[in-house]
């Protein structure tokens, strides 16, 4: 089982890839995941958990110093629309931007991925064919 949560949160870590939200002038959605970069270096990275639709209340949080910011679906009552619009509010903080989707499904990784996550936790993984399956949904 650690071995599992292990694999999975470094599955999180690991992703770097983005569908960029709609294209707006001017607008700049972060492509690359400098988490990854950190960790690959070395270094310490430090994130906040946000649980709540408010824009306002997830850009203070992005913009507060952290490396990343979890945002926390699976124990919440968050939507993929709240979440969306929360990540366009603040494309262009410092924080990057990691879901904890609800479940280990491919919709569920796949939304996540399309409204702008750069990292997944996937939850409830136990076991290597729940892992391998999440890598491939993303």
């Amino acid at each position: 089982m650690k071995q599992a949560s292990l694999l999975a949160m470094a599955f999180a870590i690991g992703l770097g890839a983005v569908t960029a939200l709609s294209a707006q002038e001017n607008s700049q959605v972060r492509q690359f995941n400098t988490v990854k970069q950190k960790l690959a270096a070395g270094e310490r990275v430090i994130g906040g958990t946000v649980s709540t639709a408010d824009p306002e209340i997830y850009c203070s949080m992005a913009n507060a110093g952290f490396d990343f910011t979890w945002i926390e679906m699976q124990h919440s009552a968050l939507s993929y629309s709240d979440v969306a619009r929360m990540i366009w509010a603040c494309r262009g903080a410092s924080a990057i931007p990691f879901i904890r989707v609800p479940d280990a499904t491919e919709g569920d990784i796949q939304k996540a991925t399309d409204i702008g996550a750069l990292g997944i936790i996937v939850p409830m993984v136990d076991n290597v064919e729940k892992i391998r399956n999440a890598v491939t949904y993303a």
